[in-house]
């Protein structure tokens, strides 16, 4: 594992020349801002020193008097940024967290300048945003030199294996929870061990023992997370609350198989080999119908697009359950186009349906009411309960998905996502996504079909 692991460091771990330039840049762009009288630092994994080579996102935070209402906060912020911008004659988009900030892009940076209240405890945090100034803070006292690089270890392997980033459209491991991780077990090795060995659903980690093992149940009921980091700089607060359950499973089994047979593809998986079009012929033969809805993506911040996007692929495979269509597996994906993805059971469902009544036992009233309203069908009754045999409306799961998708905010659509089904959309299966099967798509479809892990490549 030591050789594995020394490889990945010399691949990941930032050079002095690479440390320096951000430096510089980090350092001018703070300049660039106290020239607009506002006091500025440099946050996130560049400040904490467990970045990893390549990834040059620089986040500034500028300061602002915590009695500053939050609009001007959001105006002058945006200003300030849209200033750095202009003097590094870049160009700028407004992005949104829990407020607007502005995100410039400089050469091979990305750089947000994020404003944010100053404060000297944690006390008085307006916002989450406030709160990163301290995270900063806790890591730097708490992290020695050479766990660094550990993380940097831990995080390459986390992006690897797919479960990297609390955004919404991993819903895996944040930058800051693998900092705290490997505070919590020392080095990269010991996290992997005790996640394969120790890790199940429901799991506390808490550094600074704000809770005692008897307030754990407690602590569970009100959190109901997969894994349970207690932030050592807020005692109410999950650090690992975006982590969904699928995501924390598949680290787990990750590391049970790295730890088998360790291996740089766990950190830099090959890319999946694509199928030839007899070989995706044959391979989507071994599946369930599939059914894709293809449409352009709304103009949304990426979070927000993705939470959309899952909740529409939740709603459809909702009414698909509802109307007795056997969902298998469903998926998102989302370039230059959207795709919502569904892989059934059976593409047709019998004309007829049987439908039970009330038992022979329960009052006349309940009975008479089924009869009456099944009475051409001719009820009956078998092994004291009433039934009748009705003819479906659709049966089949192509037309059922079209008439969702006539109106798809009655079915739990997000707005955005229904909003541009409505102005036009197509609809793909087993036989046309073959037409699809290129560049990113076919790489994700690949995944969608085979299961294959990143590292099984």
């Amino acid at each position: 594992m030591e050789k594995v692991l020394q490889e990945v460091l010399k691949k990941i771990k930032p050079s002095q020349k690479e440390q320096s330039e951000l430096n510089n840049f980090s350092n001018k762009v703070i300049s660039l801002i106290a020239k607009q009288n506002f006091r500025a630092t440099l946050e996130g994994s560049l400040a904490k020193g467990t970045w990893i080579s390549g990834d040059h996102d620089v986040d500034i935070f500028t300061f602002f008097d915590k009695k500053t209402p939050r609009p001007t906060l959001e105006k002058k912020g945006l200003e300030i940024g849209k200033k750095v911008a202009k003097d590094l004659r870049s160009k700028f988009e407004v992005e949104y967290a829990e407020h607007p900030y502005t995100r410039i892009f400089y050469k091979n940076y990305i750089l947000d300048v994020v404003p944010c209240y100053e404060h000297k405890t944690l006390s008085e945090l307006h916002s989450a945003v406030d709160r990163t100034p301290f995270h900063t803070e806790y890591v730097r006292k708490n992290l020695t030199e050479q766990q660094k690089d550990q993380v940097r270890l831990l995080k390459q392997f986390m992006k690897g294996v797919r479960v990297y980033s609390a955004k919404e459209k991993v819903h895996g491991f944040s930058g800051y929870l693998c900092e705290l991780l490997v505070i919590y077990y020392g080095n990269f090795e010991h996290v992997i061990q005790e996640a394969a060995k120790n890790w199940k659903y429901g799991l506390i980690l808490d550094k600074k023992g704000y809770y005692k093992p008897e307030q754990h149940s407690e602590l569970r009921a009100r959190f109901k997370h997969p894994l349970i980091v207690i932030d050592p700089i807020d005692k109410n607060r999950n650090v690992a609350a975006a982590l969904d359950q699928d995501k924390f499973e598949e680290f787990i089994f990750a590391c049970k198989e790295f730890l088998k047979k360790p291996s740089i593809k766990f950190f830099f998986p090959n890319s999946p080999k694509l199928f030839s079009a007899v070989e995706l012929k044959k391979e989507i033969s071994k599946h369930g119908p599939i059914l894709i809805a293809k449409f352009n993506p709304p103009k949304l911040v990426e979070d927000i697009l993705y939470s959309q996007l899952r909740s529409s692929e939740a709603a459809i495979s909702t009414q698909f359950k509802l109307n007795e269509f056997r969902v298998l597996d469903h998926a998102i994906f989302s370039n230059s186009f959207a795709y919502l993805i569904f892989e059934l059971e059976d593409f047709n469902l019998p004309k007829v349906k049987i439908v039970k009544g009330p038992p022979v036992k329960v009052s006349q009233k309940y009975q008479d009411k089924f009869v009456q309203k099944y009475e051409k069908f001719e009820p009956w009754v078998e092994k004291g309960k009433w039934y009748a045999e009705i003819p479906r409306k659709i049966t089949n799961a192509d037309e059922f998905l079209k008439e969702i998708l006539k109106k798809p905010e009655r079915a739990g659509v997000g707005k955005y996502i229904a909003a541009q089904i409505k102005k036009k959309y197509s609809l793909l299966d087993s036989k046309s996504v073959s037409k699809e099967y290129k560049k990113e798509f076919a790489k994700f479809f690949t995944t969608f079909l085979t299961k294959k892990k990143p590292w099984g490549w």
